[in-house]
């Protein structure tokens, strides 16, 4: 009889331990389901995009609301991006038209100007507005296309040497070719363009970067910060005050100002 119940009792323990065992293999269950599922949220985020849908994107995270250009045939893939959307474009009957509107509404508005261009005689055409901001202080981002990285380099349709001919006048200017270094160079052209005395900044986009599809996660797209990485400039304070003294002795002064004191904008309790 002893023997019986010790067996039984043996075997309640087997029972229960069989039964622990299941709800930890039932919760280990559980845990690896809900990490597929948050596995799969994290795939569902990406999205796939062409290169000319990320710089649009980009565009939207600096809040640009208008842009100026002209279309061609290695720039279509970005300028399609702008189809339906809700960014305003505007198109202009020659280039040079599109930089010196840009560079205007940039004055007039306080915002970047920003203008897309085809490649070769597009580009070039752009190099009297892009000099006029330079030299006035305007914030501009300038985008051209340019033939495919494959065809750079062989005198290919309408291929130029785009960023030697607009380093000169430019601030910063960038070929870009890998698709995954597009959002990188788009926030760079806005940081520098808008840093320490504003300027143009110019990014060549060869047809297959901006025409390929990628999928893209959904966190690239941040405006990335606009800190001023530029040194501070040195003040010549013995002519400082020479101007303040000529101001403060003169009776009906006349201040004759560029850019840069009107890009400032005071507030009206300035």
């Amino acid at each position: 009889m002893k023997l019986a119940i010790r067996a039984l009792c043996g075997h309640g323990q087997v029972t229960r331990h069989m039964l622990r065992i299941g709800r930890r293999h039932v919760g280990i269950a559980h845990t690896r389901l809900g990490s597929q599922r948050s596995f799969s949220s994290q795939v569902a985020s990406l999205r796939e995009m062409t290169g000319g849908e990320v710089i649009f994107n980009m565009l939207v995270e600096h809040g640009v609301d208008t842009v100026f250009g002209y279309s061609g045939g290695a720039v279509l893939p970005l300028i399609d991006a702008f189809h339906g959307k809700n960014i305003k474009w505007i198109t202009s009957s020659h280039e040079q038209c599109s930089g010196h509107s840009a560079a205007a509404y940039a004055k007039s508005t306080g915002k970047f100007g920003v203008a897309i261009v085809t490649s070769g005689p597009g580009l070039t055409n752009l190099v009297t507005p892009m000099q006029d901001a330079l030299t006035d202080g305007v914030p501009m981002v300038i985008f051209s296309g340019q033939v495919p990285t494959g065809a750079m380099g062989t005198d290919a349709f309408q291929e130029c040497p785009a960023t030697e001919i607009t380093r000169s006048c430019t601030k910063w200017n960038y070929v870009c070719l890998d698709f995954n270094q597009l959002p990188w160079a788009v926030n760079e052209a806005f940081r520098i363009a808008c840093s320490g005395r504003p300027g143009p900044c110019h990014i060549d986009l060869p047809k297959d970067i901006v025409s390929m599809k990628a999928k893209v996660p959904d966190a690239i797209f941040r405006k990335a910060s606009t800190a001023s990485a530029d040194a501070p400039p040195m003040l010549d304070t013995g002519a400082v005050q020479k101007a303040a003294d000529l101001i403060n002795k003169s009776k009906r002064p006349i201040l004759y100002v560029g850019q840069g004191p009107a890009a400032q904008r005071p507030s009206s309790g300035d």
